[in-house]
């Protein structure tokens, strides 16, 4: 029964990470119509947020499981 449970968890936990991911990807935007192989592989997005340096400059950056994406 526990097993049963953990297995659930893992598959949502799997599939939420995968939508977040397509999601982010979602609201890039790239020069090509075709998504660069290494974007279109990531299935699970690590961590994203902005940096900004010391004049107040926004960079915009999502760290996948395959490639770190700055835009």
């Amino acid at each position: 029964m526990v097993i049963g449970i953990y297995r659930i968890h893992n598959k949502v936990d799997k599939a939420m990470a995968e939508a977040k991911c397509a999601s982010s990807i979602a609201r890039m935007e790239f020069l090509s119509s075709t998504l660069p192989h290494a974007i279109s592989t990531a299935k699970e997005e690590i961590l994203s947020g902005v940096l900004r340096n010391s004049r107040g400059t926004k960079v915009y950056v999502s760290l996948m499981d395959t490639v770190l994406v700055v835009y």
